[in-house]
């Protein structure tokens, strides 16, 4: 199964008045992070972060648009294993590798706001 999810990041163009130089690795830990997820949940999984590794290949500029990919490259039972890339005018500038488990029960879906829009029930 391969899913791939692409996400133009354009919040990085505005963080220049808040970080100097570049983002910091914690930032784009949570990018990643967020991009696998939303890969998983265009599938209806319901993800929770067991594992993320990040390179970090080449510093990522300020003031231009970023792409981020993620994909599915395994699934056993309720474990996905995924990753993603971060690309700058054609350059890799930091790769991620992530596992995730399946944890639908962790989704209260009455008392929850957010509703995946992949998801197949729109009752609430």
């Amino acid at each position: 199964m391969k899913m791939v999810v692409l996400l133009q990041i354009l919040s990085l163009m505005k963080l220049s008045k808040v970080i100097l130089g570049v983002p910091h690795g914690g930032f784009i830990s949570a990018v990643f992070d967020g991009a696998m997820g939303n890969c998983l949940f265009a599938q209806g999984c319901t993800p929770v972060t067991a594992e993320l590794n990040i390179r970090f290949r080449h510093p990522i500029a300020m003031h231009q648009t970023t792409t981020v990919s993620a994909r599915i490259i395994s699934s056993s039972n309720s474990v996905y294993v995924l990753e993603a890339e971060i690309n700058q005018n054609g350059q890799i500038k930091a790769t991620a590798e992530g596992k995730f488990v399946d944890r639908p029960d962790l989704m209260n879906k009455k008392d929850t706001a957010y509703k995946s829009p992949y998801s197949a029930d729109r009752s609430n």
